[in-house]
């Protein structure tokens, strides 16, 4: 199943109170993330540093089951393809940035901020937008003129796809990425290498930095309301980080599927804290991966407890 959110996608997004069923594709949203060091700094400054990344980032993966599509480490920034599941990207970005941060400044006796405030996320539009990210990439250091080939860069995913001499790298899922390129499972990875072979035309190249470097979008367009519920999202998960005291693996179960009566009572909790501060019973549903009914519910238990 391919990319294909023009023509549905404001109605995907749900700005009406629809049933939790209607979100599935911006749950399952495609995106393009990137950030850097503070001042543009190195965030990596030996191999140690950059296997300590991939480490929390693989641990990260198990946690939160996200899908990484695409990555690459670069001395002094990263960017990722990468597929939302039910945790928001603000979660999984917080607790890779956050833990790799705190031993980046042990490790060298620094203080201060580590990368350049928040991550910076664009959601992949439809197949053509998805392989263009994709490139853009693995061929960072090519451009960056650290390589000859994305082959030859250690620290990317490109070698799941079979590129280079360094083993396949199991951080990155390659199902997708190879569908878009045909059927013959004998021959897409090579479609694919050839693909990254060739680079990126000078209008790809000032869409993507565009997009990167953007920090306004323009009224009505798709992504500026993606950005309204990514940001909301991020004042939610605030919220629901304080509750579940900041444990990854209680925010997870919190937003998952579980009908756990202790995990009920965090999410009502939640529910609650939220709408005191002014998010919508859409928003809170969403964020909670439950209906509006339920929350609501969840609510006017507490209300009708006070009322007793």
């Amino acid at each position: 199943m391919h990319l294909a959110f023009e023509g549905t996608y404001l109605d995907v997004i749900r700005t009406t109170n629809m049933p939790r069923t209607a979100r599935l594709d911006i749950e399952s949203g495609f995106y393009h993330v990137y950030n850097r060091g503070n001042n543009r700094k190195a965030l990596f400054l030996t191999n140690e540093d950059y296997l300590d990344f991939l480490k929390i980032l693989c641990k990260t993966k198990e946690i939160f089951e996200f899908k990484l599509h695409a990555y690459c480490l670069m001395p002094n920034h990263f960017h990722f393809l990468m597929e939302r599941r039910e945790v928001p990207l603000s979660f999984i970005l917080k607790r890779v940035e956050q833990i790799y941060a705190q031993r980046f400044n042990k490790r060298y006796e620094s203080t201060g901020h580590l990368f350049e405030g928040r991550f910076k996320s664009k959601i992949c539009k439809d197949d053509t937008h998805f392989k263009t990210v994709s490139r853009y990439v693995h061929r960072n250091p090519v451009r960056a003129s650290l390589v000859n080939s994305p082959e030859e860069w250690r620290w990317s995913g490109v070698h799941a796809f079979g590129g280079g001499l360094i083993p396949a790298d199991s951080l990155v899922d390659t199902e997708f990425t190879l569908s878009v390129f045909g059927d013959d499972q004998r021959s897409i990875s090579g479609n694919y290498l050839r693909f990254l072979a060739a680079p990126l035309s000078d209008s790809e190249l000032v869409q993507i930095r565009s997009e990167l470097l953007e920090e306004k979008s323009k009224v009505g367009d798709v992504d500026s309301v993606s950005n309204s519920i990514e940001c909301a999202s991020n004042l939610l998960s605030e919220i629901c980080s304080e509750v579940c005291l900041d444990d990854p693996l209680l925010i997870a179960a919190v937003i998952g599927r579980s009908k756990n009566r202790e995990l009920s009572k965090l999410r009502r909790t939640i529910a609650i804290e939220a709408r005191k501060n002014g998010h919508t019973l859409v928003a809170v549903a969403d964020f909670l991966s439950r209906s509006t009914a339920t929350v609501s519910k969840l609510i006017s238990r507490i209300h009708a407890r006070g009322n007793q």
